[in-house]
């Protein structure tokens, strides 16, 4: 494999494992960095519900309670 390929980057939701679409975009909601940054907002909201967190798990950073809506 050439060394100097360009190669496409692909972000995936850290829950449901599935691609940004211009209908359900994903968003980076707090600082984690890497392959578990991006979120769909229905994936965090479910999640916010079903985890009865406020805050993220990994990095600590506390969600608005706006973005639950």
């Amino acid at each position: 494999m050439d060394r100097g390929a360009w190669r496409a980057v692909v972000y995936i939701c850290r829950v449901c494992r599935s691609e940004g679409t211009p209908e359900k975009p994903l968003y980076h909601p707090c600082v984690c960095t890497g392959s578990i940054k991006f979120i769909h907002q229905e994936c965090l909201v479910q999640w916010l519900k079903h985890s009865r967190k406020e805050y993220c798990e990994l990095c600590k950073h506390r969600f608005l309670k706006l973005c639950w809506l």
